[in-house]
This record gives structure tokens, sequence and C-alpha cells, in this order.
């Protein structure tokens, strides 16, 4: 539950401020939680960021095996829609926009 509470946290951080923008400080404010309690799951930014990547991408992507190659790939585009549909999966999409790229 606690580390759901701070994944949540990241992605608000991330969403608001960007990669630049995430820091332990502001992950364990928007949290509700003490920087020590992040720490301790954490040693640092990177790790912090890329544990959380790998758990929503867990999440996000399932395992594709519909019988068809067709069918595999229709999933995962499927799923990479719903993620970029989430918080976090706008953080990839504004930039582009932004861009124009």
């Amino acid at each position: 539950m606690l580390k759901e509470t701070i994944l949540s946290a990241i992605a608000k951080v991330l969403t608001e401020n960007g990669y630049q923008g995430l820091t332990i400080s502001r992950v364990a404010k928007a949290g509700g939680v003490s920087t020590a309690t992040v720490y301790r799951r954490w040693p640092t930014k990177q790790a912090m960021f890329f544990d959380a990547i790998r758990q929503w991408r867990d999440e996000l992507t399932p395992q594709a095996d519909t019988g068809s190659f067709l069918g595999d790939v229709d999933t995962l585009i499927e799923a990479r829609i719903r993620f970029l549909a989430t918080p976090l999966g706008r953080t990839e999409v504004v930039p582009i926009f932004r861009t124009g790229r």
C-alpha cells in the first residue's frame, strides 16, 4: 500500500515537473511521507525512477499471446494506447506536441 502511494506521487511529480523536476523531496511531499521513507526504498532519484517505470511497464503491458501474430500486435498497441492515456504516459506525448516531432 505504501509503495503504491509513493508510485502515485512519482507519477504526479513527473506529470507536473518532468524528469528534471523529479526529486525525492517532491515525491515525499506529494505522497505525504518523509524523505527517509522514500530513501529506504530507493537510494537515488535514478533508482526510484527506473523502479517506477518497471512497475508501470509490468502493469500496463500484457503478455501478448493471443494465438496469432496480428492479435499479439493488436494487444500490444492497445496496451500502449492505454499507457499514453495515463498521467505518466501524457508526459511522453506532451513534449512531442510542443516540439512538433
